[in-house]
């Protein structure tokens, strides 16, 4: 009943409106404890007075508040999230050393959404900043960040949510970097993420220096495109220095040949 009260408000937020929204899963072992009192502490203790939540409404375990303008909708399900829909992430979630044996048992889970007539970067911050600190309440195990298909446990979450707090984008969150070894021992690195800025993927199919520093790059870009928007063009070319001379092409994926990104070739 919760979820679908959710979709309600998610139907009802976005008639006849332009918004934009955002959503995170929080993984729990016990349930749910958060009231309005708690939550509107949590928040105004993490990220100041201007965060006093207004329209509180509470309904079959999903509530409904606004936060400077955003409707936020809190619903728990009483079941993990789906073993299926984790396995890449816990596979790829290179920071998070037992993540698998930590999610597995986990008993429930909070769907957080927001959605705003706003850019979908100031929705993004409000709602990840709306995450940490129900974590802090629930003693949450760590979120389920579906667009970037990232697991991230608590206490790493909450510290790149801090970032925010000096006017930097906590895009380990937002954006996962990956990839796999090639056969001539290079790598193929990648993003997830970027799409749901309305921006293009990234990757680098032959990437030979430490696959640490290839990530970084890729880090490096997405946060350059997500302040400034879609500005690289195809044949442009990016690099730390003069001398360096990184060539960025647009075509289909070589990961997923229906999808368009912008490759970068050294």
């Amino acid at each position: 009943m919760a979820l679908i009260i959710l979709l309600v408000i998610v139907i009802s937020c976005s008639k006849g409106e332009t918004v934009n929204s955002q959503l995170a899963f929080i993984m729990l072992n016990e349930q749910s404890v958060f009231n309005e009192k708690m939550l509107n502490d949590q928040l105004i203790m993490d990220w100041g007075s201007s965060f006093g939540i207004s329209k509180y409404s509470e309904k079959d375990k999903a509530v409904t508040f606004e936060l400077l303008g955003i409707t936020i909708a809190v619903a728990e399900m009483p079941l993990p999230i789906p073993s299926g829909d984790l396995e890449f992430p816990i596979k790829t979630a290179w920071y998070w050393e037992n993540a698998e044996k930590d999610i597995k048992n986990h008993k429930y889970h909070l769907v957080v959404f927001g959605n705003g007539n706003t850019s979908k970067k100031d929705v993004t911050i409000l709602l990840t900043k709306v995450a940490a600190s129900l974590l802090k309440i629930e003693n949450g195990l760590g979120v389920y960040w579906g667009s970037s298909s990232q697991v991230i446990q608590t206490d790493l979450f909450c510290g790149y949510a801090d970032m925010i707090k000096s006017d930097t984008n906590p895009i380990p969150i937002w954006i996962k970097t990956t990839g796999y070894k090639n056969e001539d021992d290079s790598f193929y690195l990648y993003t997830i993420g970027l799409k749901d800025f309305g921006l293009r993927e990234l990757e680098i199919e032959k990437y030979n220096g430490h696959w640490s520093d290839g990530l970084s790059f890729l880090m490096e870009i997405s946060n350059y495109l997500i302040e400034n928007g879609p500005i690289i063009k195809d044949g442009n070319t990016v690099g730390s220095s003069a001398e360096e001379k990184i060539v960025a092409r647009y075509k289909k994926s070589s990961l997923k040949n229906d999808e368009d990104v912008i490759s970068f070739i050294w």
